[in-house]
């Protein structure tokens, strides 16, 4: 076939007057060059002939093209071929015919070839656009320090040729010089100057004006990336002058016409260091603040003398957040807050309009202006004054809970420096809880710390709180109220400072605040013991009672370093991260003696505006771990039969995996996303007990069971394949598991199953080679091996103890380490709702439109796209290589044609993304043709999708 095909090649490739034959010469040595069992010499033979005729001539422009595709994929993936077809196409760069883009491209990718500083001039001088273009992006893949970089030249070389480019007449290929400049500044710093930097300056200053958009959003990031070079290399006063200059023509350009040009000003504004603190005044006042204040006679020279002078930047920020774009009025904001930092006038004189925006109509802008105040406040550069906060506190009550949360959260870092804000903080905090009683826990854990920080101002508070609730005292005294509940825990935590007497307030308070210890606790994560909490008030109530811990000196000390602790946490400055202390329930004790706490770093994304101050990965990592702890106490309950009270409580535990789920996203969030899942293998494994040792149990409850089994199957299975990055011990805790599910199933049998049976050895296989020693293998895994082992050595089957091996099993403590990864998947169908459906016409197929996300996947993996409706499916493979991936998301619009509809008015489709059983797990093989060979799970959830037939509309 090799011979013939060669053969064929041959005849074709010499027949100038056939196009088509030599088409097919082109398509046969495709074949034989792409076939990996070709010998050496047919494909030397077909580069060989390729060559011949590339060199000739004797064929039309296209079908050269062709060929210098070809042979350059050929030497690009065997090396052997790579100094001949470079010798070929060598000669071609040089040229003036239009094969110079098509053989640099071919070239690119080839071991062995350079670009030398003649070649490179030859090639910027080129009249073909395409080649001036491939040549930017050569020396853009150079820069950026690719692992082969085919160009060899000086680095003042390299610039002298962009700065060229720069001027080229074709302006895709002048921001491609320009925005190449540009990372020359950034990542190479030690080949620019303060004359390169000028020159780049200058440069980018002369397309400013430019008619064309990308080239001015080139000239910005130019000029951007010039100051942030002059910002890491202070100390020169040159420096200092052409900092000012920059900051005045980023002014300038932030009031373009082009909404994107003014977002790109606007950001490129928030990266400059080093403005003058007149500079910064003066672009937050339209009025011209003069240059009689100007100390540094360069910097009034160099702006007066400048085409931007010191005016240009007049009331750029006003403009800003004044903007009708809220892209615009959002990238204003934020660069506010950044420069913010570097004066203490400026962010000052910059707080009125940032307060201003919080009465924006968009809420992306308000989170923007809550975020920049953040910032503020947490470099020392937030005073807020009585007339700004009816404005900051109604946020607090907004109707979307977001805003909420954000402004309680800018809360923590205010300063309040009069009673009587301090007061209408508390009431607006209050009036908060009340409308939304849902947040308390948050609002619990705002208030709490508030108290630590403001100590003092909590204490005339509570004299006022204690004489209204005196009066009542006679009889029925009602605090189970939020505006109740809120001052109790704001009394309570300012009870940790060092800056309060606690004999200043008055007792009968803590005793009031005793029936919330479990809810301040539980919004504080678990971080203080409910029973330290409940001695401690007990105790400064006078109540002389404990809950089952002894209140000596050394508690004492250990609300002295509670205090230490929650008062660092709220010093943590621009970081969202710090720690807290973890007072555990059953080592209370041993650490009051010791006088010794553990504390744990939490690390925060300040990405994530659902979070609390710090603490919360950590806090929900140490929430997991207890709740799925109080999950493996359950099973005491499963095996002695009590799966009544069990379910309750696990549904308990799931319910709270579900509220922790609400508040972050990553890694946490596959935590999370992994303790759910394993929650409800828990739940039905107590089902199960439940129902095979009903006291009703008979065959007709076979089938329940076998439903109960076969969502057991499928949540393992989950676990199993769904989670990347599983230790060993969690793996073989999985196993275990799993090999439990084999031993229930073969109770409605009681005697072995052959298929059982191999999933079972396969299982204990895979377990001893996790456990090379055999020092973590169960009692349960030994006999069940024991058990397996002797059935497939007898001839005829006898009764499997499943009671026996049942009472062995006893579920452990899962040791998580947290640290892998979720295969999951987003399905949208775009343009199909049920007010919206598709239109049919029964019998022909129907195109549906979907966007998918799938997370955590690699090329390996074999994932489908069922559609299924009353039993039928129909299964789409999805090539991933077709997918954009960004940080291990790969995204995806598909248009995927259903073939099968019935012949109805109406009907609704289920659609969902499925992962294949990986290849070795050959117990679940399947016979189907057209869909997954193995098994699959479904790794997103279900999507209605609604048809309606033409002839019914």
């Amino acid at each position: 076939m090799e011979t013939h095909l060669l053969e064929r090649f041959n005849l074709h490739l010499h027949d100038p007057s056939d196009a088509q034959a030599r088409l097919r010469a082109l398509t046969s040595a495709k074949a034989l060059l792409a076939n990996p069992n070709s010998s050496d010499s047919t494909r030397r033979a077909v580069v060989d002939g390729l060559t011949r005729l590339l060199c000739s001539g004797n064929a039309d422009f296209t079908f050269l093209r062709y060929i210098i595709k070809l042979i350059g994929d050929v030497a690009a993936l065997d090396g052997v071929f790579a100094p001949s077809i470079i010798e070929v196409l060598r000669p071609l760069l040089v040229g003036e015919e239009k094969l110079v883009a098509d053989a640099l491209s071919a070239l690119a990718s080839v071991d062995g070839f350079l670009l030398e500083e003649g070649l490179v001039l030859s090639l910027a001088s080129s009249p073909h656009v395409s080649v001036r273009s491939m040549l930017v992006k050569l020396l853009v893949s150079s820069l950026d320090w690719d692992k082969r970089s085919i160009v060899v030249m000086k680095p003042h070389f390299m610039i002298r040729v962009l700065l060229g480019l720069a001027e080229d007449l074709y302006p895709l290929i002048r921001a491609k010089a320009v925005d190449s400049l540009a990372l020359v500044c950034r990542i190479n710093e030690s080949v620019v100057g303060f004359q390169t930097v000028k020159c780049f300056n200058d440069c980018a200053t002369s397309f400013l004006h430019n008619d064309e958009e990308l080239i001015r959003l080139s000239a910005i990031r130019l000029i951007s990336a010039c100051g942030q070079f002059l910002a890491n290399n202070k100390g020169d006063t040159r420096y200092c002058e052409l900092t000012d200059a920059i900051f005045a023509q980023l002014c300038v350009m932030a009031r373009d016409m082009s909404m994107k040009v003014r977002v790109e000003a606007f950001s490129a504004l928030g990266k400059l260091q080093g403005v003058s603190e007149h500079m910064l005044l003066q672009s937050l006042s339209k009025k011209i603040l003069g240059t009689q204040n100007i100390e540094n006679t360069f910097v009034e020279h160099t702006l007066r003398n400048s085409k931007f002078p010191f005016s240009s930047s007049a009331g750029a920020f006003v403009h800003g957040i004044e903007d009708e774009f809220h892209e615009v009025r959002m990238v204003a904001c934020k660069s506010l807050g950044t420069l913010c930092i570097l004066s203490i006038q400026f962010s000052a004189a910059a707080l009125d309009l940032v307060m201003d925006m919080l009465n924006d109509h968009e809420i992306a802008v308000q989170l923007q202006t809550l975020e920049t105040l953040y910032q503020m406040a947490a470099n020392d550069r937030l005073i807020i004054q009585e007339k700004h906060m009816h404005m900051f506190l109604g946020l607090l009550n907004d109707v979307n809970a977001i805003i909420r949360f954000a402004t309680r959260k800018l809360l923590l870092l205010v300063e309040f420096p009069k009673f009587e804000i301090f007061k209408a903080a508390i009431n607006s905090i209050l009036t908060n809880l009340e409308r939304h009683p849902e947040e308390e826990e948050d609002v619990f854990f705002i208030l709490f710390c508030i108290g630590i920080s403001n100590a003092k101002l909590a204490l005339k508070l509570a004299k006022e709180f204690v004489s209204l609730v005196q009066p009542f005292s006679a009889g029925e005294l009602i605090l189970d109220t939020p505006w109740a509940a809120g001052h109790l825990v704001l009394i309570v935590s300012s009870t940790f400072s060092s800056k309060q007497k606690i004999s200043d307030i008055p007792t009968v308070l803590f005793s009031y605040a005793v029936p919330l210890v479990g809810r301040i606790s539980r919004s504080l994560g678990g971080f203080v013991s409910q029973y330290f909490l409940s001695d401690y008030l007990c105790h400064l109530s006078g109540v002389h009672f404990s809950f089952g811990i002894p209140m000596f000196e050394e508690t004492k000390l250990t609300a002295m370093k509670l205090e230490e602790t929650l008062a660092n946490s709220l010093k943590c400055g621009d970081k969202l991260c710090n720690s807290l202390l973890l007072l555990h329930d059953e080592n209370l004790k041993s650490k009051c003696k010791e006088d010794k706490f553990d504390s744990c770093q939490v690390s925060a994304s300040s990405e994530l505006f659902l979070q609390r101050k710090g603490v919360i990965d950590d806090r929900s990592t140490q929430s997991v771990k207890f709740i799925l702890g109080k999950v493996q106490e359950t099973w005491h309950l499963i095996h002695s039969h009590c799966g009544l009270v069990a379910l309750r409580i696990l549904r308990a535990c799931k319910d709270e995996l579900d509220f922790i789920n609400l508040d972050i996203n990553g890694s946490g969030a596959d935590f999370v996303e992994f303790g759910l899942e394993y929650v409800q293998v828990i739940m039905l494994f107590a089902e199960i007990w439940q129902q095979i040792y009903a006291k009703n149990f008979r065959v007709t409850a076979m089938a329940a069971l076998d439903i109960v089994i076969e969502k057991l199957d499928v949540s393992l299975r989950r676990l199993k394949y769904c989670f990347l990055g599983l230790s060993i011990e969690e793996e073989c805790h999985l196993l275990e598991l799993i090999l439990l599910s084999h031993v229930l199933r073969l109770h409605k049998f009681q005697i072995y199953s052959h298929d059982i049976l191999m999933k079972m050895d396969s299982t204990i296989s895979r377990l001893q080679i996790l456990c090379k020693e055999g020092s973590n293998i169960s009692a349960f895994i030994k006999e069940v091996k024991m058990y397996s082992t002797e059935e497939g050595t007898n001839e005829c089957s006898r009764e499997f103890p499943v009671d026996k091996l049942l009472q062995l099993f006893y579920l452990r403590l899962i040791p998580f380490c947290g640290k892998f990864r979720h295969i999951k998947a987003d399905l949208t169908a775009i343009g199909n709702s049920s007010e919206n459906p598709l239109h049919y016409v029964s019998g022909l197929p129907v195109g549906i439109t979907f966007e998918i996300s799938l997370y955590n996947t690699s090329q390996t993996e074999r994932v489908w796209l069922k559609l299924a409706i009353d039993g039928s499916f129909q299964y789409i493979f999805l090539d991933l290589c077709k997918f954009r991936e960004c940080h291990e998301v790969r995204k995806g619009t598909l248009t995927i044609p259903y073939y099968t509809a019935p012949r109805a008015a109406s009907f609704v489709l289920k659609a969902c993304i499925c992962i294949e059983f990986p290849v070795g797990d050959f117990l679940h093989l399947k016979r189907k043709v057209g869909g997954p060979k193995h098994d699959s799970i479904r790794i997103s959830q279900e999507v209605d999708l609604y048809f309606v037939g033409i002839r019914s509309c």
